[in-house]
């Protein structure tokens, strides 16, 4: 009986442990934004690259749950996209699929300011149709190891 106890008594503070830390999503894809200047490294750095086409399927606010519990209705500090990419081409590597899903694209507003891209307030961050450079090592065709984005400058497409 005196284990019981103990255990409840241990799930008890777990539980509140995490409504004061706050329970982040748990399905998050990180990426390192690179900008044009730096596609020798970007090149050199990815086991596998393609051209994508980005098609914005959702974008949420990422609270945790302190936030979201919040009276004051906080603002958000923290995004996350879904969005799917069609591959237009291969420019480096192997890709197996032509359509890649992406659910809880992190939005870090450092990273995406990199890409030049707006803030990750609203949909315009990744338009529809924006075209970009999607580099990784592993991917599954919904998420990715080591997942780096470059926008290409207009130039850096036609000669690649």
């Amino acid at each position: 009986m005196q284990k019981a106890g103990n255990l409840f008594g241990s799930a008890g503070v777990l539980l509140i442990s995490a409504m004061l830390v706050g329970c982040v999503s748990l399905k998050k894809q990180k990426f390192t934004g690179h900008s044009p200047d730096e596609l020798a490294g970007f090149l050199a750095r990815n086991r596998n690259v393609v051209e994508v086409s980005t098609r914005p399927l959702k974008i949420s606010a990422d609270y945790n749950l302190r936030e979201q519990l919040s009276m004051l209705a906080p603002r958000a500090r923290k995004w996350k996209l879904d969005v799917e990419w069609t591959i237009e081409r291969v420019i480096k590597g192997r890709s197996a699929v032509q359509t890649m899903l992406v659910k809880g694209l992190f939005l870090d507003p450092e990273e995406t300011r990199k890409l030049g891209l707006f803030e990750p307030r609203s949909m315009n961050t990744f338009t529809n149709g924006l075209i970009l450079w999607v580099g990784f090592d592993d991917s599954d065709g919904n998420s990715f190891r080591h997942l780096n984005i470059l926008k290409p400058a207009e130039n850096q497409r036609r000669h690649i």
